[in-house]
């Protein structure tokens, strides 16, 4: 019966090592695991803190979108106004005008832009500005050269011409070309200011 009792007391204390061995390594796992989670909150606190930014950052995209939306619809609206005060005033400019001048107008227009021709200007109405104030006194004075067409050379023009009765094309037109107004340069007293 002793020869049992020490047997069991070396089994015992082998079993109580193996245990003290077994609860050591289960302590540092839970150690390991406990700092594993730890970080792995750290982690997810930095994250989050980064989505929190990250949608504050979306936020304001979607706002400045809105806004970007908001100045072009805007914009559109401005235009289209701006395109029919244009066409308005476009449709009164040529109600004083005789057709033949207005077809030479559109045939020189399509010529230019079909034949992609160099040196031609437009209308002289369409190449200076004059405060409002002077527009009577411009019409009466200029008339209907208001409209005769400014290009660089006789050339430019000749070539206009040669294509208009090519095609047959109907209209008014009469040229102003650079290289053959002359002016002098006067110095005028300023009545006025």
């Amino acid at each position: 019966s002793s020869g049992k009792a020490v047997v069991s007391t070396q089994s015992t204390g082998k079993e109580v090592t193996e245990t003290k061995e077994r609860i050591e390594k289960i302590a540092e796992e839970i150690q390991e695991r406990t700092e594993n989670l730890e970080e792995r909150r750290k982690e997810m606190e930095e994250t989050s803190k980064e989505l929190g930014i990250a949608r504050i950052k979306k936020d304001e995209v979607q706002s400045k979108r809105k806004d970007l939306w908001r100045q072009d619809s805007n914009f559109e609206q401005s235009l289209g106004t701006s395109k029919e005060q244009h066409d308005e005033a476009e449709r009164q400019l040529r109600s004083t005008v005789s057709k033949a001048f207005n077809n030479g107008i559109d045939a020189i227009k399509k010529i230019v832009r079909e034949k992609n021709i160099d040196g031609v200007y437009g209308p002289l109405i369409e190449n200076f500005k004059c405060n409002e104030k002077f527009f009577t006194a411009v019409e009466v004075t200029a008339g209907n050269r208001l409209f005769y067409i400014i290009v660089d050379t006789d050339k430019t023009a000749s070539q206009i011409l040669s294509i208009m009765n090519k095609n047959k094309m109907n209209g008014e037109v009469n040229f102003l070309p650079l290289i053959r107004l002359s002016y002098f340069k006067k110095s005028l007293p300023q009545l006025y200011k």
